[in-house]
């Protein structure tokens, strides 16, 4: 499926060359590469990645190896709590806007509009364990990345996990609908 897909492609390591820049004569640590433009990457934990992953799947996990996470209900708010810790643990400042989204920011040293990623933590009953968490989960993976490399931001950025994107009480799509008016 696409979402298995899309994950083992996230989790992929970067190959292990061109780790040096070369405009420099000394190498960087393994764990950045270059791009043409002569900018650092770097590459995400992917261990702790699926650790966060299967830690949300838990969370609301059924018989049949789905996830039943209703907006609202107590699996959603545990998962919000669990999310929560990481995006704290990731650096964020966290809080929950009128609608119910959770949004974890960094400020950046020029303000202005935030850079936004995520998706969403609640489910449709008996649903993929990736659907939705996987956006928000690696979303806190890159900010807990540039804070493991004591990256400094010009923008603000803001991880959000949308409220009841799934439907469960309203009408789908809320949060994200709300946020943008």
């Amino acid at each position: 499926s696409w979402a298995k897909w899309c994950c083992s492609f996230l989790l992929q390591p970067f190959e292990e060359e061109n780790t040096a820049d070369p405009d420099k004569s000394e190498s960087v640590s393994p764990k950045y590469k270059y791009n043409q433009r002569g900018g650092v990457l770097m590459r995400i934990n992917s261990d702790r990645l699926r650790e966060h992953l299967t830690q949300l799947g838990m969370i609301g996990c059924t018989p049949s190896g789905g996830v039943s996470r209703a907006s609202f209900s107590a699996a959603d708010r545990q998962a919000r709590e669990y999310v929560t810790e990481l995006m704290k643990k990731a650096g964020c400042q966290v809080y929950t806007d009128p609608v119910g989204n959770l949004i974890g920011r960094v400020e950046g040293s020029r303000g202005g509009p935030a850079i936004v990623m995520g998706s969403h933590i609640d489910t449709v009953p008996d649903g993929g364990q990736f659907d939705g968490a996987l956006g928000v989960m690696a979303a806190i993976e890159v900010m807990q990345t540039l804070r493991d490399n004591n990256v400094s931001l010009d923008h603000p950025v803001e991880v959000i996990a949308f409220a009841d994107e799934e439907g469960s009480y309203l009408t789908g799509t809320f949060g994200s609908r709300a946020m943008l008016g």
